[in-house]
């Protein structure tokens, strides 16, 4: 599930904001998609691939970063 906070109001993370601001969560969607597209028809150059090992996967699932 998305994640959204108020770090200024709420530094230690506590509450997630996306189930009551669907509509910032689209618009920062929509304005992360327009920024990665504007970067690819730039031609930035992408790294390639990144291998994770099961260690490094799960240390990110444990802070949350991934779901896979």
């Amino acid at each position: 599930p998305p994640l959204l906070f108020n770090v200024v109001d709420d530094p230690l993370e506590r509450n997630n904001l996306a189930s009551t601001r669907t509509d910032l969560l689209v618009r920062m969607a929509d304005a992360l998609k327009v920024a990665r597209d504007e970067m690819l028809l730039q031609g930035v150059p992408q790294g390639p691939p990144v291998q994770l090992s099961p260690d490094e996967l799960q240390r990110l699932r444990s802070l949350g970063y991934t779901d896979q």
